[in-house]
């Protein structure tokens, strides 16, 4: 009796472990830098079972490029990513392929458009021919929504850093103890992806301040004339 395909699902949708932080939204409304997604990647992991190494390398290869001409489609490209190393003794040989599924997400403006070319893109994995993927497995894992380049956004993120700065050093009527200028900031420029969802994805560039010594300040009392009777 022939094995069907079987099947199973990441646990997570989206690249979200679990549902969204409402904080999430705060930082949203407050002005964090929220871009829109440009794809979503996806990974294949399939393996399948043959009576020899030599079977399971044979069958490996065919269902990966089965399977790779499967995930093409509108905004969809599926790609041949890795093979393992094949397992077993005697008449039992497991072979394994990872597969790299690539949605564009580009120039599709709400959550629900983006969902709908994800389930689009997904939906031919679901149901597999049993006389091209008997006995496969393949394991889905999570839609993780990306931008292709997030160092392009990198001025941006650092100008916000820069007008805070600004805002704190031109407030008005500040006390005489107050010294704006009394901070030394840097940044590698490092853009990192910290938050993943259909509606966007947050950017954070490194930034970090230290406080200038206050070389003005006078020495304590207990210091004074030392240096005049050394």
């Amino acid at each position: 009796m022939n094995a069907p395909a079987s099947r199973s699902w990441g646990s997570s949708d989206y690249g979200i472990a679990s549902a969204p932080d409402p904080a999430h939204f705060e930082d949203a409304l407050h002005g964090a830098i929220w871009v829109a997604p440009d794809r979503a990647l996806v990974s294949l992991e399939s393996s399948i079972e043959a009576t020899s190494r030599a079977a399971a390398l044979e069958r490996v290869r065919a269902t990966a490029d089965a399977l790779r001409a499967r995930g093409e489609g509108e905004g969809c490209a599926a790609s041949i990513w890795s093979f393992g190393p094949i397992a077993g003794h005697g008449e039992a040989h497991i072979a394994s392929a990872t597969l790299r599924l690539d949605i564009d997400l580009r120039g599709l403006a709400t959550p629900a458009d983006r969902q709908a070319r994800i389930e689009a893109c997904l939906a031919p994995l679901y149901d597999l021919p049993a006389d091209t993927f008997e006995g496969l497995h393949l394991r889905i894992g999570e839609a993780r929504v990306t931008v292709d380049d997030p160092s392009a956004h990198r001025a941006r993120l650092l100008e916000r850093r820069f007008a805070e700065l600004r805002a704190v050093e031109a407030m008005a009527d500040a006390p005489a103890q107050f010294r704006a200028t009394g901070l030394r900031c840097t940044s590698s420029g490092q853009v990192s992806i910290t938050q993943r969802t259909l509606s966007g994805v947050r950017l954070e560039v490194d930034f970090a301040c230290r406080p200038e010594p206050l070389v003005d300040m006078e020495p304590p009392r207990e210091y004074e004339g030392v240096s005049e009777s050394m």
